[in-house]
């Protein structure tokens, strides 16, 4: 399925593209933004319910104010964890002295280095995903990179096509995904042998 077609039922590819360059922000259409953020308010219904239980059983056991705060870190946890969440989302640019069609070819000589999987491309987007079989539980990032001129956006955020672990259990890999990409862009964008990257 392509990047069109995901956001058929949103907006456009163009208005989608023209947003993700004006807002610097990744645009997921509304089935992906329901399964990326659906763990963490899962996870929220459930904290406010232990939250309810553990405030219930201090007040019988009539314990001191502080023990209710323990209630608190369940909820305040998972709130953190949608917040990042939606941190993940913002798209990290890099400005580059190169045209829209360089850029293009150097992202995707960066992704196949990578060993990243590309999922679907245009002139204006690329899409990869990333597997990882040493941790079992973060088997994949989804990679998501904004192609303009002189300019390159990118993230990296948990695969929302996957189930619940692997949204809210990152092991920090999606920094370190962003890390290597914008390093290895900035390198071969600067490189003596840029015209043979980009002249293919």
């Amino acid at each position: 399925m392509n990047f069109l077609a995901k956001l058929r039922s949103s907006m456009t590819m163009s208005e989608a593209y023209r947003t993700m360059l004006e807002t610097e922000r990744l645009v997921l259409n509304p089935r992906r933004r329901i399964r990326y953020y659906a763990p963490s308010i899962g996870n929220i219904v459930v904290a406010i319910w232990v939250t309810g239980i553990i405030i219930f059983l201090f007040s019988k056991a009539r314990l001191p104010a502080l023990f209710y705060l323990l209630g608190l870190i369940m909820p305040l946890l998972t709130v953190y964890t949608c917040v990042r969440q939606s941190f993940a989302l913002q798209l990290k640019s890099l400005t580059t002295r190169l045209s829209k069609r360089e850029n293009r070819e150097i992202a995707r000589k960066v992704v196949d280095e990578l060993g990243w999987s590309l999922q679907q491309h245009s002139d204006d987007y690329i899409e990869a995903i990333t597997v990882f079989d040493r941790v079992p539980a973060v088997r994949s990032q989804l990679i998501a990179i904004v192609i303009a001129d002189q300019r390159i956006l990118m993230t990296s955020i948990s695969q929302p096509d996957y189930g619940n672990v692997q949204v809210i259990l990152t092991l920090g890999q999606n920094e370190k995904n962003v890390d290597r990409f914008m390093a290895m862009v900035t390198s071969l964008s600067r490189s003596p042998i840029e015209e043979d990257v980009v002249g293919r």
